[in-house]
């Protein structure tokens, strides 16, 4: 992911719901668009992890919806 080599970690277990999930996917869409262009996406089983080319965008994202590998 050398191109978006900034990344965003979301644990499930952290949100649940499935309502906040919608909520999150929903919010990026409205704010970077479709995944490829300014960001990519990774899904796993414990985690979804957002890749950011842009370090401004990674900052927007965190401070909208946290970061759960910063503590």
């Amino acid at each position: 992911m050398t191109e978006f080599p900034h990344p965003v970690t979301l644990d499930w277990s952290k949100r649940p719901s499935m309502e906040a999930w919608n909520e999150i996917c929903a919010w990026t869409i409205e704010h970077f668009g479709l995944p490829g262009h300014r960001y990519q996406t990774e899904v796993g089983t414990e985690k979804m992890i957002w890749y950011f080319q842009d370090i401004q965008d990674r900052l927007m994202f965190t401070v909208a919806w946290g970061d759960d590998t910063q503590g």
